[in-house]
Order: structure tokens, then C-alpha cells, then sequence
């Protein structure tokens, strides 16, 4: 029996013949979508900035191609001999400022990407959004259900002004209202994407947490999925799937106490988990967007708009997936276990 998402063989038929361009080729998913391209004979083209790391993408003797996505020129050039693309690139952090860079990136640079596909003749356009992009279940609502989300669900986070999630959201409407002359577009939103560390140990960064005498908790559940999972699945859709759908790619929904509890389990350390109570945070997230209008400098990583999203549940069903991508995911027990212990294996870190 199955048990992990792997590329199916009538994709990798499919795809043998054809230029299949992946945005973002430096980032963490970029890579591990290259590394599972090759892995089964396939060669795909790579779209970075002139400033990106590709000491992997070129130990792997691929076509590389450079262009920032705000330049349309040069993407335009980019995407010429292109058959199928995978759009990841995109500026992910939940700061509070710099709104117009998250605009410009993720909104402009994916429209810029799928303008320029049009113009290639490009067949398939598959475009990694974020669950943020469907929204969450929240639980101030009246009446407020607890059942996951599906790809159905309403948005419902546009008073919650994280950069981050207004601009992944309005990526989204911006490519459906394109698609009446471009490419067949597939959405793909992935949750909590658990990946090893390219620069630290994952264990002794786990380990420094876990061996506080307390820890902070607050009541809500999160969904976290392997990046060994995501990325055959992503694969997949450049040929199955119907065009026009999204589709969550998913793991385990878990109240964050038992994530919590998985971790300590495997580090064997138990510190007290402490609430912290949600006028103490309110209270730091004001002081601290304050200092930043005084100071008018620096990252704002604590604001009012963010602490908003402690008042969802971030859950989610992937049925759709499995059924119509082949896509499984892996108990979370699983994926946290190989990242503490350090045997993620199978990814562009750790080939075996």
C-alpha cells in the first residue's frame, strides 16, 4: 500500500518531452521540486534572481535562468520555450511593513509569470499559493464550526491586514481573472510546509526551546505538511487535476498543545506550558508598532493585525488532493520525528 505522495508514471510520460520552468528554483520548495524532477529523468529549467544561492542548481548541470519577477521584460524572456510551468517564487514573512514589496513580489510577479506564459504558449500554469489564500476557521464567529476548511471556503480573512495574506489572496484573484486568455491554471495551497534546516541543526534548535523551565502555548490549532509530500503532488498537477481548481495540499490538524507534546516526547524535556494571556500580547504588539512609526526602521514583527490570526483555527480538508493529485501526507508524528532526529531523508539536503 501507498503510503507517501510520489509523481505518478503517466506525469512523468506526459512530461518527458516537454520544458517544464519552476519559479523560485533556489527557494526551499524550488529545490525540492527540481530534486524530484530528476530524480525520475526529468530537466527542468530554473527561474532565480541574480542574487540567489545556486551552488545545488548547478551541481546539478541545468539551465538556469535569471530575472527578477518585477521586471516583466525580463521575465517575458524567461518563459520563452516554456511548455509547463511551477510558480513558487513569492516573498513569504508575516512582517508588518513593507507592503508594497509584498505587492510588487507576490501580486505583480505572479501575474508578470502568468502574462509572460501566455505570450510562451505555455500549456499549464500551476501557482503555489498559501491556505492563507482560502482563509480560517474562526472561532469568535457565532455559532463558529470546527470542521476543516475545503478549497470551497469563503475567504474570510480580509480584516486581518498581514501583508502576507492580502497579497497571497489577491495573487489569486488577480491569475483567475486571467485565465480567459492565458495557460490552464491550477492553485495549490500548502499549510505549515516542515522542511530541515539549510544552515542549523534542526535538533539543537529544538532543543534550546524545549529546555526553558516554560514555554508560551495559546489555544489554537495549526496544520503543518511535509515538503517530501507537497512537491510530487505539485508534479502532479502540472498534468492532472482540473484547470481552474485549487487544491489543499494538507497535512495533520493539531491543536498546538500536541504539537507541543510531540516535541517534548522526543526531546524528553517537560517545561511547563504557560498561556499567555491575550491582553499581555495585545499590549506588546501596540508598544511594539509604535516604536516602529517612531523609529520608522527595522522589521515590524509584532503588530495588533497579527496577533488577529490566534483568533482562528488553521484547518483544513485534503481530500480533493488525494483524490484528483494522488497526494498523501504522512502522520505529523512522523515528519517531526526525521526533523528532530535528523533522518529527513529524500529531500535536496539528504538524497538517500
Amino acid at each position: 500500500m501507498q503510503r507517501y505522495s510520489k509523481i505518478h508514471p503517466e506525469t512523468i510520460k506526459r512530461l518527458q518531452s516537454e520544458r517544464i520552468l519552476i519559479t523560485g528554483a533556489s527557494g526551499l520548495l524550488g529545490r525540492q521540486l527540481v530534486f524530484e524532477l530528476v530524480r525520475v529523468g526529468l530537466r527542468p529549467v530554473c527561474l532565480v534572481r541574480e542574487s540567489s544561492d545556486i551552488t545545488y542548481l548547478s551541481s546539478l548541470d541545468l539551465e538556469i535562468r535569471f530575472a527578477d519577477l518585477r521586471d516583466s521584460g525580463a521575465v517575458a524572456d524567461a518563459f520563452k520555450g516554456i511548455d509547463r510551468v511551477v510558480h513558487t517564487a513569492a516573498l513569504v514573512d508575516f512582517r508588518g511593513d513593507k507592503l508594497t514589496m509584498f505587492t510588487g513580489i507576490n501580486c505583480f510577479g505572479a501575474l508578470s509569470c502568468y502574462r509572460a506564459s501566455c505570450a510562451a504558449g505555455v500549456k499549464r500554469f500551476a501557482h503555489i499559493s498559501s491556505v492563507v489564500g482560502i482563509g480560517a476557521r474562526s472561532r469568535l464567529a457565532k455559532g463558529a464550526a470546527s470542521a476543516p476548511l475545503t478549497e470551497s471556503a469563503e475567504f474570510n480573512l480580509r480584516d486581518v491586514r498581514v501583508p502576507y495574506i492580502l497579497s497571497k489572496r489577491s495573487a489569486e484573484e488577480l491569475l483567475a481573472a486571467e485565465t480567459h486568455s492565458g495557460p490552464e491554471l491550477v492553485t495549490l495551497n500548502p499549510s505549515i510546509v516542515v522542511a530541515p534546516s539549510r544552515h542549523s541543526s534542526d535538533r539543537r534548535r529544538i532543543d534550546r526551546f524545549f529546555d526553558r523551565p516554560f514555554i508560551p502555548t495559546i489555544p489554537i490549532r495549526l496544520n503543518i505538511v511535509d515538503v517530501r509530500d507537497i512537491a510530487p503532488a505539485i508534479v502532479n498537477a502540472l498534468v492532472s487535476g482540473v484547470a481552474g481548481k485549487r487544491y489543499l495540499l494538507t497535512g495533520e490538524n493539531l491543536a498546538l498543545t500536541e504539537i507541543l507534546n510531540i516535541f517534548q516526547e522526543l526531546t524528553g524535556k517537560a517545561p511547563r506550558h504557560v498561556r499567555i494571556p491575550h491582553s499581555l500580547l495585545n499590549l506588546a504588539a501596540k508598544y511594539f508598532n509604535a516604536k516602529h512609526k517612531r523609529n520608522s526602521g527595522g522589521k515590524l514583527r509584532l503588530y495588533p493585525d497579527l496577533l488577529k490570526m490566534l483568533d482562528y483555527d488553521w484547518v483544513y480538508d485534503n481530500s480533493l488532493a488525494k483524490s484528483e493529485l494522488g497526494f498523501l501526507s504522512r502522520p505529523a508524528r512522523e515528519t517531526l520525528g526525521d526533523l528532530y532526529h535528523e533522518t529527513f531523508r529524500g529531500t535536496f539536503l539528504d538524497t538517500q
